[in-house]
């Protein structure tokens, strides 16, 4: 189940530039206007770790977060970023030269590129886990338990994808 959820979550980011280079054509009323990711749009694109919840001043405000913290954990979340992207893109690399083997008949080469493939899905995939447990490293105990008495799904939603939407 984890593969097939890190399969749809490397299928979006590999169609999202497709989907931005389409603009309004065809979409719905308003969809150019708010842009991938709906209401957080508005947030600048060079920085995805001010979406993250902590940056979110109603939270950080709760769990009285420092701004050592918040960094910490928006740096935790930019290398966590940035591995997923070179995971991707070799993922990416890898099947495109799956299907050129395939194409070519090469079985070996073929099934060398999938197996490589599927490594670099898993740990694309693996990143997210790890950025749950760095983030809740930064935070106090009572930070922890505050914050999941205030937010009890935080823990099982993806945060990479979807971004946080509260309880």
């Amino acid at each position: 189940m984890a593969a097939l959820a890190a399969v749809v979550v490397l299928a979006s980011l590999a169609a999202a530039p497709a989907v931005a280079a389409q603009g309004s054509k065809g979409a719905t009323p308003g969809a150019a206007a708010q842009g991938p990711g709906g209401r957080m749009a508005h947030l600048p694109r060079a920085d995805p770790a001010k979406r993250m919840w902590w940056n979110r001043e109603q939270v950080a405000a709760r769990l009285a977060l420092s701004e050592e913290q918040r960094k910490a954990m928006d740096e935790r979340f930019t290398t966590c970023i940035e591995q997923r992207r070179e995971h991707t893109a070799r993922y990416a690399q890898l099947r495109k030269a799956m299907g050129e083997a395939l194409v070519a008949g090469d079985w070996k080469t073929a099934e060398a590129r999938a197996q490589a493939a599927d490594a670099e899905l898993a740990a694309a995939s693996s990143l997210e886990t790890a950025l749950v447990v760095e983030v809740m490293k930064v935070l106090s105990d009572s930070q922890r338990h505050q914050l999941v008495d205030a937010y009890p799904r935080l823990l099982q939603r993806p945060w990479l994808v979807g971004g946080f939407r509260g309880r």
